[in-house]
């Protein structure tokens, strides 16, 4: 692990990878993104681009996959998500003047309906074409879709629901609170997303009954402190889903997320598998049930402290978490399932 100073004047709340791993994009306290570029001739982190992008912290970040061009989101405090776009040629927003003008980004559009501290911004995987979710202090996740790819500076908000279950109270604004999404990376499954609302976590599915809107089809109340970061991971063939939650208790928790249920769908699911030819089919008929079962398969503290951060590798295969001891942990599955801290990686001071 080699640092590299980044130049931001405050704490840095989300750094991020593009789509190849060439470039990296961070947000900070400071109001600025910093845009860094992997030199090949000397393997160091160069600095690219640097602008003032919001009015108060920026706390969330995220590519957009490179089908739709070069897009970056920021989500802040000010209540403001932006679509920046890396072009110099596209007019910026409503042709405002050249403030809007970030060397080789561009200010393309601004999603305001939040009007409360944005927590947590995401792009949808590419085969959902190109959304954006969105969930802020607000408790509401949002869904914006861009209908034109080729004009991005068009948006439309999709749906917006509320992560708060009935009869339970919003936060109070001065209290401490987090909310974050993933979206799952499965092509056979219906377009479905995982949400945490402080200790809650949501799952919500697109239903084809009703009109294609998101309805909540589960909601978990394992944890026991906010959860600070969900991850999806990548299914690379699995017949299953894993999801991942850092969580301010200290626990890593793995969850395993499928479409049968305990009431003999097992038996229904090997009838397919004997009538059909069809790997993907059986999988499309197996997710693209109404059952839908999330059980927890690994639990570990071994952070000894406030987890803040998971994230899957481009396989599904390794997950990797970050606490307040300071560490990155490796977690892999064995054989009975259960995850296993592989490595530990401490940087060096």
């Amino acid at each position: 692990m080699k640092p590299f100073i980044t130049g931001h004047e405050d704490l840095v709340h989300d750094i991020k990878y593009d789509y190849y791993g060439r470039q990296l994009a961070t947000c900070s306290s400071d109001l600025m993104i910093k845009i860094f570029t992997l030199s090949a001739s000397i393997n160091e982190w160069e600095l690219t681009d640097s602008f003032k992008a919001h009015d108060s912290n920026i706390v969330s970040l995220d590519w957009c996959a490179p089908e739709f061009g070069r897009l970056l989101i920021s989500g802040s405090y000010d209540g403001l998500v932006k679509i920046w776009e890396e072009t110099s040629t596209t007019k910026a927003i409503n042709n405002e003047s050249n403030n809007n003008n970030k060397g080789n980004w561009q200010l393309m559009a601004k999603l305001s309906d939040t009007r409360s501290p944005v927590f947590n911004c995401k792009f949808s995987p590419s085969f959902l074409g190109l959304n954006i979710g969105v969930i802020g202090h607000d408790s509401q996740l949002r869904v914006y879709y861009c209908s034109d790819p080729s004009n991005v500076s068009s948006w439309e908000l999709k749906e917006s629901y509320n992560l708060i279950p009935e009869g339970f109270s919003q936060p109070v604004a001065h209290l401490q609170s987090d909310y974050s999404l993933d979206w799952c990376k499965s092509k056979f499954l219906e377009e479905t997303l995982v949400c945490s609302c402080l200790d809650l976590l949501s799952f919500m599915q697109k239903d084809p009954l009703n009109n294609n809107k998101l309805v909540k089809i589960l909601d978990l109340y394992d944890h026991n402190g906010l959860i600070r970061e969900v991850a999806w991971a990548p299914s690379m063939g699995r017949s299953y889903e894993l999801v991942a939650t850092a969580c301010q208790d200290g626990y890593v928790r793995i969850f395993k997320v499928t479409g049968i249920s305990s009431n003999g769908s097992d038996e229904v699911l090997k009838k397919e598998e004997h009538e059909t030819e069809n790997k993907m089919q059986k999988y499309y008929k197996l997710y693209n049930s109404q059952n839908f079962k999330v059980e927890l398969i690994s639990k570990n503290n071994d952070h000894k402290g406030e987890v803040w951060s998971v994230a899957w590798n481009l396989t599904g295969t390794v997950l990797s978490s970050a606490g307040d001891d300071g560490k990155i942990r490796l977690w892999k599955q064995s054989h009975m399932d259960h995850f296993q801290c592989v490595s530990v990686i401490t940087p060096d001071k």
